[in-house]
């Protein structure tokens, strides 16, 4: 690697001897006559004296097997051939003739005998070697790799480099456009739309917008594809494909969006950096489509004083959004927003909105089958928000978790059904999780809320909705719990104002400060009708009972309290215990198969009885016991 390194160096010294006074090179490819290219083991013998050192001709035998330009040697001395007319060579670099093709590379120009050996053996080809090194490199890079400076950017944080970039950008086809490390100031945005192209740039690589004010889209940094008539564009479909982006910071907090993808299908952004409105974008909320987009590694360096997001992702599906870092606040915006996407994953987030009012970290809006995981969520209004905007009663598919959210309003805010919630663990939250109106088969499995409430919303005016509706398996409840409860005195209280579902399976309660490992389920629990009901599917209960109270599960038909008996106990030792504090209800058709106990007084014994009809069509208790 250290040869062909030296071998490059040396080659390029060679082009910029002949050019340096050009201003041809970089930014073109040297010829053979730039890099003075000889034949190999080419030797003749001179015809005549060479008296003079400041002689500009050389007259030999033959001089078929030397190129019109390049190297000789007699003697000595190295010498410059600028052309070459049957026998007769003349000498010259800067001109041609001139005497200063003499003595090349540091030889001395010395006069020479009749007869003298003319030759370019291995000088010749060590030259041909470096010289053929030096235009397969710079045909290789002339192709692949341009420079927005050979386009005239100087990235001196004064100069407006837009125009410069924007040429480069429009000449992209089939090649990488380089920014050298600077400061570039750009009047408006830059718009990369041909495909199969690349942007490179890196650390050191800033880019400033500094057009007056925010008018809709002439403030973004770059912007890849043709965007629609509502974004000041002719775009009405996917035009840009297979378009690579690396490495960019927008600095100043002036640029709307950093990177904004519009129409666009295969594309990978990753590394960029920005404290904007936006860092990175992909599509629009009503138009502007993207499909099979890779995002990774993006970051926030500073406030946001408008409500947009970090990362935002619209009309897209098929991506992948790997890496966030939103450390600082996006005020009433999102660190990540996500809109009407499909198929996608967002994952390892580290987001912390600083306690800002209407401030979500994640949210997914008319969204379905994304999978939101490895993250770290703190101050936020809504750590993960699945809901509906544009489209009512959505089935989302969801999965979200594991992660971790702290120190936020609402841990978990669910609108959307068919959802899964894993792995999640919250602390230091004002709410676990909300289960919104029109939120249905969802489910939490594996959780930890260490929370005081999970609740869900008063349904639509006029509506009739599920509310509860949440499978709760195996999940941890390290505080007083409540679904439909603002306030729960115990580690889990499902309870609603409308008719409910809820499913409880292998949970573990924590003791409760009065009675210890204990569910409670009921319609009627604090408030609501006694028409209403609540459907339950229990199983697995573990009951983390530590006091002298056994641990069990109570079923309440009306509003509980600590004096207040319970109609149905389910024992931890697998018992089950009917009520014996409460009036008989009538036997009617409503209450046949019921079975009901009745504690006995001093003395008296205790009654089992059933409700029943005989054959006669005649309702009854009959007596079991």
């Amino acid at each position: 690697m250290k040869t062909a390194i030296f071998l490059v160096a040396a080659a390029l010294t060679v082009a910029s001897v002949r050019g340096q006074n050009t201003a041809k090179f970089p930014g073109a490819v040297p010829g053979h006559s730039d890099l003075f290219v000889a034949k190999n083991r080419a030797q003749t013998t001179l015809t005549g004296a060479i008296s003079s050192t400041s002689a500009t001709t050389i007259n030999v035998t033959s001089s078929g097997d030397f190129d019109d330009t390049g190297l000789v040697t007699i003697d000595n001395e190295i010498i410059a051939v600028c052309a070459k007319s049957g026998t007769t060579f003349t000498v010259g670099r800067s001109s041609c003739p001139n005497a200063d093709g003499r003595g090349f590379d540091g030889s001395i120009a010395a006069t020479h005998a009749n007869g003298a050996v003319v030759q370019a053996r291995m000088t010749a080809w060590h030259h041909n070697q470096l010289a053929a090194e030096a235009m397969a490199i710079a045909t290789k890079l002339n192709y692949e790799l341009v420079s927005v400076r050979d386009y005239g950017a100087v990235a001196d944080g004064v100069t407006d480099d837009r125009a410069a970039i924007q040429s480069a950008l429009t000449a992209a086809s089939g090649k990488c456009i380089y920014f050298p490390g600077g400061h570039y100031i750009i009047s408006a945005f830059v718009n990369l739309k041909v495909s199969n192209s690349c942007l490179l740039g890196g650390p050191s690589v800033r880019i400033e917008n500094t057009y007056p004010g925010f008018d809709g889209y002439q403030n973004d940094g770059i912007r890849i594809g043709t965007a629609s008539a509502l974004d000041g564009d002719t775009g009405t479909e996917i035009n840009i494909s297979d378009v690579y982006v690396s490495g960019f910071n927008f600095i100043n907090g002036s640029t709307r969006m950093g990177i904004w993808a519009v129409y666009a299908r295969r594309v990978t952004i990753e590394n960029i950096q920005g404290d904007g409105k936006a860092v990175i974008a992909v599509g629009n909320d009503a138009d502007d489509e993207c499909e099979h987009v890779i995002i990774r590694n993006i970051t926030r360096t500073g406030v946001s004083a408008t409500d947009w997001y970090t990362a935002g992702i619209f009309n897209t599906q098929y991506f992948v959004l790997d890496g966030v870092l939103s450390p600082y606040a996006v005020t009433g915006g999102n660190a990540i927003a996500v809109g009407r996407g499909a198929y996608g994953t967002i994952t390892n987030v580290v987001a912390d909105q600083n306690d800002n009012p209407g401030a979500p970290c994640i949210t997914l809006e008319d969204s379905n089958r994304i999978q939101v995981s490895n993250f770290v969520l703190r101050n936020c209004s809504s750590g993960v928000t699945a809901y509906f905007g544009n489209v009512s009663y959505i089935d989302s598919y969801h999965l979200i978790g594991p992660g971790m959210i702290e120190s936020s309003d609402r841990a978990l805010n669910i609108y959307t059904r068919q959802n899964t919630i894993t792995g999640v663990k919250t602390f230091g939250n004002t709410t676990s999780l909300v289960i919104n109106s029109d939120a249905q088969s969802n489910y939490a499995i594996g959780n930890t809320f260490s929370e005081g409430t999970i609740t869900d919303t008063v349904p639509l005016a006029g509506s009739w909705k599920w509310q509860a509706n949440i499978g709760l398996f195996e999940n941890y409840y390290a505080a007083n719990v409540g679904i439909g409860q603002t306030n729960p005195e115990y580690p889990l209280v499902v309870a609603s104002g409308t008719q409910a579902r809820a499913a409880l399976r292998g949970g573990v309660s924590s003791a409760s400060p009065t009675e210890q490992g204990q569910f409670f389920f009921g319609a009627n629990v604090r408030g609501g009708s006694e028409a209403n009901k609540i459907i339950a599917m229990i199983s697995g209960v573990s009951l983390d009972n530590t006091a002298t109270t056994a641990g069990y599960l109570a079923f309440a038909p009306r509003n509980l309290s600590n004096n207040l008996p319970y109609s149905v106990y389910m024992r931890e030792w697998g018992g089950l215990t009917l009520a014996g504090n409460l009036a008989i209800p009538t036997c009617n058709s409503s209450t046949r198969g019921t079975i009901f106990g009745t504690s006995g007084g001093v003395g008296v014994k205790d009654t089992l009885q059933v409700c029943a009809k005989d054959s006669g069509d005649a309702y009854a208790w009959r007596t079991i016991y």
